[in-house]
């Protein structure tokens, strides 16, 4: 009798072990899709992946900006800020690059958003923006008044940031290094790797596809 309550126990097992694996195994596959979805940005362009949350900066030549000023628009966003020793100055002159080859695009913008917002005020933006020669009127770099309004707005985009201790003047601080293509309608259609050689040439295809399924209306 004990032997066969031990066998019955070691078929439960068995069968909760594979139902487990199983629901791993769908639940890897799912996550999966969305990483191959992500990585391959110009398949996303077809349906939005989320919005961007509501937000009201300061940019560096002092104007207030909220999301209804980007409404219509075609916009890169991008997370950086002007102490950052590692992928920061790679990631604006990403940006920079962009920049000068999608001149011709209208209805396109760029606009990088500091997540050192205690340091990075709008005229240490403004310095910073002139070292990448952005135009003011296509390329905005935003701050925030109030630093603890920062880290839920990041995440809200759907960027990952962590604040350390500065030491030697140098922010401990860890983001997301994505890049975030948002349609007129303030949803995120596609994520690019900053760190992707051919990143440039992803962005300018996708902008240009998007633009192009834009109606004229809404440029």
């Amino acid at each position: 009798m004990l032997g066969v309550m031990v066998q019955r126990w070691f078929v439960l097992l068995a069968a909760s072990v594979l139902l487990l694996l199983g629901g791993m195994f769908v639940y890897l596959a799912t996550i999966g899709d969305r990483i191959e979805e992500t990585a391959d940005p110009l398949r996303s362009l077809g349906k939005p992946l989320w919005a961007v949350p509501q937000f009201q900066l300061v940019e560096a030549q002092g104007a207030v900006v909220e999301n209804s000023d980007l409404r219509g628009k075609i916009w890169l966003a991008a997370f950086v800020f002007t102490r950052c020793p590692g992928p920061c100055p790679l990631i604006s002159r990403r940006m920079s690059e962009m920049q000068a080859r999608l001149t011709d695009v209208e209805n396109f913008r760029l606009v990088s958003f500091t997540v050192d917002p205690e340091f990075d005020r709008p005229e240490v933006l403004r310095a910073y923006a002139q070292q990448w020669n952005a135009d003011p009127q296509r390329w905005w770099f935003l701050t925030e008044d109030d630093p603890g309004e920062l880290e839920p707005l990041v995440r809200g985009f759907g960027v990952g940031l962590q604040r350390g201790e500065t030491l030697e003047e140098v922010p401990d601080i860890t983001h997301g290094t994505n890049l975030l293509l948002v349609d007129g309608a303030g949803k995120v259609r596609a994520v690019f790797r900053s760190s992707d050689e051919n990143v440039v040439a992803q962005v300018e295809q996708a902008v240009r596809l998007l633009s192009e399924a834009t109606p004229p209306s809404r440029r």
